[in-house]
């Protein structure tokens, strides 16, 4: 979440679900930039070796993280979950 992100969203970013079986009761995903994503194509295509960094994080550490990186204490809505939303969804990089 860049300093941008925050300052230009428009309006309080709204996180539904804070009753999930996690650490804070937010979904885990693991967030990528795109420019590491592409980067991480690349060495993969180099490298070729298997890894698997496995570090993945809850939506509240996601904001809560934006927030310390800019400086800006964005205010944020929790609501209810939608309904079927898994509580954790992320990738397994093990292959590359």
């Amino acid at each position: 979440m860049t300093e941008d992100m925050i300052l230009n969203f428009g309006h309080d970013p709204k996180v539904k679900g804070t009753d999930y079986k996690t650490g804070d009761g937010t979904c885990v995903r693991d967030y990528i930039d795109v420019t590491d994503l592409i980067d991480a194509h690349v060495t993969a295509l180099e490298k070729a070796k298997p890894r698997n960094v496995g570090i993945f994080n809850t939506v509240k550490e996601f904001v809560e993280a934006g927030k310390k990186a800019t400086g800006v204490n964005i205010k944020v809505d929790f609501l209810p979950g939608r309904p079927g939303y898994y509580a954790e969804v992320y990738s397994d990089s093990q292959r590359f």
